[in-house]
């Protein structure tokens, strides 16, 4: 079952519901920042192949996975559709990553609390 036939019941989405989504882009993400050749030279600096693998960092790992997540985040604040992406974490329930500049700690509270 795809993340698009299954009710909507505010669980996380599964890794192979993110890659049946990711298949659904909206068209927004395409202004995204992390879409930006300045994302991918960024990503290289700490040996990711893909701009997006910065995005999903895996953080407390040390000096090096914080400046990872740091380095997403800065990129998310100079970011045209930062509101759209964090409306759409939001929505959807990624697991992981950097979305809008939150993490999933960051979005669970926001949820709980209401806010946007």
């Amino acid at each position: 079952m795809s993340y698009f036939d299954r009710q909507n019941d505010d669980t996380p989405m599964t890794a192979e519901e993110l890659l049946d989504l990711a298949e659904r882009r909206p068209a927004w993400m395409g202004d995204a920042e992390c879409r930006t050749e300045r994302a991918q030279t960024l990503a290289w600096t700490f040996g990711h192949q893909h701009a997006s693998d910065l995005f999903v960092a895996q953080g407390g790992q040390g000096r090096r996975g914080m400046a990872e997540i740091v380095a997403a985040r800065t990129l998310c604040e100079d970011c045209a559709v930062r509101t759209e992406c964090l409306a759409y974490a939001l929505d959807h329930h990624p697991q992981a990553g950097t979305w809008g500049g939150t993490d999933i700690r960051q979005r669970t509270a926001m949820k709980k609390e209401g806010t946007r």
